[in-house]
């Protein structure tokens, strides 16, 4: 889809206006108008690019998750480029973006918009992790359905980051991972 740069100015301050509002607030507190006064919008101006503060959510959402769902990700120091497809390498990936931006995720770490947030990633996560995990998939061997392991995967890396967020993301990304991994491979492999 093709804006042009009144558009994109536009959809660019609402986002600022919303990343703002949840650095200071949860997302269950925000409203429509502090969204529009933030962004020095008109009302209608607003509904002509998203239907809801709910759509606002999915496409910040989206593009906070996309850099992380994408196949070529950028390297950064913590990461062991010597094997880019471990599954340490994508679950630390995905741990240093989020701390990248606390901010916005965690004013929406409430429970009004957890079930939005977690809907955006839940397959993604779990896609992902399929991915950096040994093939063969393991799980059919021990009777694992993969409807049952795609939202156990999804959920427990869910609750992960609520956990940190919550303490104040006081582990770093390297030490998550090392608990996650601790707790997950033995359902892949």
């Amino acid at each position: 889809m093709k804006f042009d740069r009144r558009i994109l100015r536009t959809r660019e301050s609402i986002f600022n206006a919303f990343h703002s509002l949840l650095a200071e607030k949860t997302y269950n507190k925000i409203t429509v108008q502090e969204i529009i006064d933030r962004a020095n919008i008109g009302r209608s101006t607003f509904y002509a690019h998203f239907t809801s503060k709910d759509h606002l959510l999915e496409e910040v959402g989206s593009q906070l998750f996309h850099h992380i769902f994408t196949d070529s990700p950028e390297r950064h120091p913590a990461y062991d480029d010597s094997n880019p497809d471990t599954i340490r390498h994508t679950i630390l990936h995905t741990l240093i973006h989020l701390e990248e931006n606390k901010k916005s995720l965690e004013g929406l770490l409430c429970p009004e918009a957890e079930p939005m947030l977690y809907q955006y990633f839940a397959q993604d996560i779990y896609t992902l992790i399929q991915k950096a995990f040994p093939k063969g998939e393991p799980w059919k061997k021990k009777n694992i359905p993969e409807a049952f392991l795609i939202h156990h995967t999804a959920f427990s890396f869910f609750q992960l980051l609520k956990w940190w967020y919550e303490n104040d993301c006081k582990e770093s990304p390297e030490e998550l991972t090392r608990y996650y991994l601790a707790v997950m491979e033995p359902l892949y492999t």
